[in-house]
Order: structure tokens, then sequence, then C-alpha cells
């Protein structure tokens, strides 16, 4: 009980320090909570999810594969381990596609709307135990007719051309993303972006998904310097990604640490 009331009080504390934070005129940012930005009055007494139907006050969005195989599958040997992902039809890691995102911001959104967003990307099944999934995630890159990057203001967001959509399988409530982002940039500052939306993909509905901001550097995400020619340091970002055999592993020293823990815990009981 007394573990209950610890767990509750912690979270208390978060939401009140998120408030007071957002109150707050140093910190330099204000997070668009979705939910509590949307101002429009429904039109329409039902719902559909029928792609040539549907009705949504979130934002639509369309991908269209044009017939392509999604790579990104896992793709395993005859005892079920995982062996690599599969590539596309070409042998690349992504598939060019074209993306429609139907978003009015204040009232509901009908596949037949003029889109706020058209543009094509490149794409792929993104995650680790994820791409197991029957809802997977992906991953979109924005690109131009040549090709190149074509950063976006996507939903209220900072222009870039990087951009996850991330399926919430596991997570029967669809908020822990969500919450949990939003609260962890009130509380340090930065945390992606997020924004709920509805997909439709190569004409059927796939369900709710979130449309997150990948951690990149640029305007609006990570406040990092580019690299200069000459210049005797960089900044950077690291990734601790899961173990391939292909890369050489970082030593964080977490064994080490975790063995410790074992050790002092052990020493303190006796």
């Amino acid at each position: 009980m007394r573990y209950k009331i610890i767990s509750l009080a912690a979270v208390a504390g978060m939401f009140l320090l998120a408030v007071l934070l957002c109150l707050s005129p140093q910190t330099g940012r204000r997070r668009v909570h979705q939910h509590l930005s949307w101002e429009g009055e429904p039109q329409s007494a039902a719902v559909t999810t029928g792609p040539g139907e549907l009705v949504t006050h979130l934002p639509i969005v369309e991908i269209d594969t044009g017939g392509q195989k999604i790579p990104g599958n896992w793709i395993r040997d005859k005892d079920g381990v995982n062996v690599g992902v599969e590539q596309s039809e070409l042998g690349e890691k992504t598939i060019r596609v074209s993306i429609k995102i139907i978003d009015s911001g204040t009232a509901e959104n009908r596949v037949e709307d003029e889109a706020a967003v058209e543009t094509e990307a490149r794409f792929r099944i993104r995650g680790n135990s994820s791409r197991n999934f029957s809802k997977k995630s992906y991953l979109l890159k924005l690109i131009d007719e040549d090709g190149e990057e074509n950063p976006q203001e996507i939903m209220g967001m900072s222009a870039h051309d990087q951009w996850a959509l991330y399926g919430p399988f596991l997570d029967k409530t669809l908020l822990r993303n969500y919450m949990w982002m939003n609260l962890s940039a009130e509380v340090m500052g930065y945390a992606p972006n997020v924004r709920y939306c509805e997909v439709i993909l190569d004409g059927t509905y796939r369900g709710l998904y979130l449309m997150m901001e990948t951690i990149a550097r640029g305007e609006g995400r990570v406040d990092l310097s580019a690299f200069e020619e000459g210049k005797s340091y960089t900044e950077y970002i690291v990734r601790m990604d899961r173990a391939n055999q292909d890369f050489r592993d970082l030593n964080t020293f977490s064994n080490y640490t975790r063995s410790e823990e074992r050790r002092v815990g052990k020493e303190c009981r006796l």
C-alpha cells in the first residue's frame, strides 16, 4: 500500500511540475497538447472508418505505395531466428511513396478534403520487436521530385524531412507515448513532438497512429551546430542500438554497473 501511495504522489508531482513549467515564461517554448487545442464542434453524427468515407477531427495521413512491398519485415531461418530484414523488390531499404496529409486544424477532416501537405517520401517499417506486430510502425523521409530532402511543417510541428508513424499496438490505452512525450518536454525542455492522426495505407484504413518527430538535428528539434570542415570539434548525437554482428558495440559499462549494484546490495543485506 505504501508503494502505491508513493507512486501516485510521484505521478501527481510530475503533473503539477508540468503545469507550472507550462505557465513559466522562462521555459522558452510552449508545448502544444493536441487534445486541448482542437476547438471545433462536431459537424456529423457518425464517424466511419471506410477510407472513402472517413470523417474525423484528427488529421488524416494517406500513403500510396503504388502496390510495392514495404521493406522492413524480419527474415527468419528455419528455426525462427531473425537473420535479417527484408528489402524492397529493387534491393533497397526503403521505397518511394506518395503522401497526403489532410489537416484543417479546427474542423472535421474528410478524405476528399484538400491536402495541407502533399509530397513524396522514402518509406519503410521501423522498430525492433514491433516489426512482429500486425499493426506496423513506419519511418518517413520526405523528398521532392528529385529525391532531395523536402522539409515540411506537419500538423503544427516544426518543418523537417524525417518523421515516424508510431502504431500503438500493445498500448491499449493509446495514451502512453503521447502523454509521456508531452510531460517529458514540459519537465526537460525537449522531447519529440507528437500528434494523433488516422492512417490510410493503399486504400485500407489502418487505425489511430502517432505522427512523431524523430530525434535529429534541426530547428525545433535537437539544437546542435552543423559540422564545419577544419573545426577542431563538432556536436553530435549518439545512438545506442540493439546488438548487430556488423557493428562493434559501444561499451557503456552498464554490465559493470549492474554487477556493482548486485554486489553492494548483497553487502547491505549481510
